[in-house]
């Protein structure tokens, strides 16, 4: 159900932080750059806490062959791929920035800057669909949003023992309505319409993990039953997931299945 793939893309592993920050010194240099020179504005922006020579093989080895720049003999340019994969792993940063250890302040606030301005919507392969997704037909779709790391202080009943550190929290839900539209009810809704994890938790959708699996609409029963075995998929990936009509918050009284958000 869930490509590894996208598992991959979605794991802020090394390699991943070192290439937000090749990533982020490319977009702030819309010229031509060699790999010297992209090291050099790294260091002079004070971005990293380490040598950045620790930088260079994923440079060289890893970005070099991507499609995340353009490679011209040795000089480098981000293309339109690299400012999706940049825009991808600012939010994955935002999401778990204990990942992320080895970066300064001013990196940190760099990519909080990045987060908001770059206009383009996370985990949807660059495509507009996810910021202005149509009325569905009559039935019910799923959904995942994107949690931050703080909302495991808080986490419900369920253990995940398998559980990734280096990929995110998600949030697995049903329903009738957009993926934007319930989204927003979970954050500005009725009260009965929220969960409390994406209330005080919850960033951005991520298209990347439903969008191939809401080909056509499922009744209530289909989404239902659909909404937990993604849930147990992205468990057995490494995630950390909450299914919204399944895992009982720590709020919940287990014999009160009425306290879930409804959908």
């Amino acid at each position: 159900m869930i490509e590894a793939e996208v598992v991959s893309y979605l794991e802020m592993n090394e390699t991943a932080v070192h290439e937000l920050l090749l990533l982020l010194a490319l977009y702030e240099q819309p010229e031509q750059a060699r790999p010297n020179e992209i090291l050099r504005h790294i260091q002079q922006q004070g971005y990293f806490r380490y040598p950045v020579s620790l930088l260079s093989y994923t440079l060289s080895q890893g970005m070099s062959e991507s499609l995340y720049v353009h490679r011209a003999k040795q000089q480098f340019t981000i293309t339109h791929s690299g400012k999706i994969r940049l825009r991808d792993l600012c939010e994955l940063f935002n999401a778990s920035p204990s990942n992320a250890k080895k970066y300064t302040a001013a990196a940190i606030s760099r990519i909080s800057q990045i987060r908001s301005t770059l206009n383009i919507p996370p985990f949807c392969r660059g495509l507009q669909y996810a910021k202005q997704s149509p009325k569905p037909p009559e039935g019910h779709r799923l959904y995942c949003i994107l949690l931050h790391e703080k909302a495991l202080q808080s986490w419900y009943r369920f253990k995940n023992s398998q559980r990734n550190l280096k990929l995110p929290c998600v949030y697995v839900g049903m329903t009738s309505l957009t993926p934007a539209e319930r989204f927003d009810n979970h954050r500005f809704g009725d009260e009965d319409k929220r969960s409390q994890y994406v209330e005080q938790h919850g960033l951005c959708l991520m298209p990347i993990l439903y969008t191939q699996l809401n080909t056509y609409p499922f009744t209530r029963q289909q989404a239902l039953e659909k909404e937990n075995q993604l849930a147990q998929a992205l468990r057995q990936q490494g995630f950390a997931a909450f299914a919204g009509h399944h895992d009982l918050p720590s709020w919940a009284s287990a014999s009160k299945v009425d306290d879930l958000p409804k959908e």
